[in-house]
């Protein structure tokens, strides 16, 4: 399973490079649900990152998908986003709000960035 969660950490950092920094925004009233509209999801939060899962193949093939909400779920699988963060990644917390140990300075975009690769860093220790 080890393994697995650096694999799936690589390809997050890998097609989270792929997302257009702007989109992912500060403030929630240009929050979009994509699959309302077809597009992956916008947000305020680096606890949106989830939410991009299921537009990104590697994880719509391990059978993630969005909920009405736009959280991250496993097909035919209802459970909480810590634990699907847990389950691919073996961190509950990679879709977490900020929090005081992210850089105030950075955008969601950048924490989501930082947050991946130092789990990735911290899987190969």
């Amino acid at each position: 399973m080890h393994q697995q969660h650096i694999d799936n950490t690589e390809a997050a950092i890998s097609a989270w490079a792929t997302v257009p920094p702007e989109t992912v925004m500060r403030r929630l009233k240009a929050y979009r649900v994509g699959w309302r509209d077809g597009n992956a999801p916008s947000c305020g939060s680096p606890a949106c990152f989830g939410g991009w899962l299921p537009y990104f193949g590697w994880f719509a093939a391990l059978g993630v998908i969005a909920t009405a909400t736009g959280a991250p779920a496993f097909a035919g699988r209802l459970i909480r986003a810590s634990d699907v963060s847990n389950e691919l990644f073996g961190c509950c917390l990679l879709f977490e709000p900020r929090t005081r140990l992210d850089d105030e300075q950075a955008t969601d975009h950048e924490v989501v960035m930082t947050r991946l690769l130092d789990h990735l860093d911290s899987l190969k220790r």
